[in-house]
């Protein structure tokens, strides 16, 4: 993935109702 994908796939997610958090203690997705 490029930093445009990463930030296509962020929008989508966030639209979803997930958020971004600092460390994979915090996911619900990796």
């Amino acid at each position: 993935m490029n930093v445009s994908d990463s930030e296509l796939m962020l929008g989508k997610l966030t639209a979803s109702g997930y958020d971004a958090v600092d460390g994979p203690e915090g996911a619900d997705v990796i």
